[in-house]
């Protein structure tokens, strides 16, 4: 890899953790609170067929060439930021975690949003096939 990719890596590596830090921190301030059945009533609001497309977008990040290669130099960045890191100073190795944790859940969201897509293919499927007009045979 060029000079300039590495540069470019590790400056958006550090963007990404000191924004996910910053979301994180803003985030514990308002005392918001992930409940597990957000998920689910978000899949109930929207139509089988928005899940689909949002399901390819999603397929489509996870499979562009440019999201992986950011994804690992990120990765790779806070793992070495995390060999690199004092182990007397707590904040910065839970600021390592808390990215290495939310970079993760990413990829995780991205692939359930495709897992999800599969599930709205099913539903489409199942609800084309119940509202086939009846044929009478004699």
């Amino acid at each position: 890899m060029t000079d300039w990719f590495n540069r470019k890596c590790i400056a958006f590596s550090e963007w990404f953790c000191w924004s996910v830090w910053n979301y994180a921190r803003r985030r514990s301030i308002r005392r918001e609170k992930w409940h597990p059945g957000e998920a689910e009533t978000a899949r109930n609001d929207l139509s089988p067929d928005q899940r689909r497309i949002y399901a390819n977008e999603a397929q489509q990040v996870l499979d562009n060439r440019h999201f992986i290669d950011a994804f690992n130099a990120v990765n790779a960045s806070l793992e070495d930021a995390a060999l690199g890191c004092n182990p007397d100073n707590k904040e910065t190795a839970a600021r390592i975690v808390i990215s290495k944790q939310l970079l993760h859940g990413v990829r995780r969201e991205l692939v359930r949003k495709v897992n999800d897509g599969y599930m709205a293919e099913a539903e489409i499927y199942e609800l084309q096939r119940r509202n086939q007009p009846v044929r009478f045979q004699r």
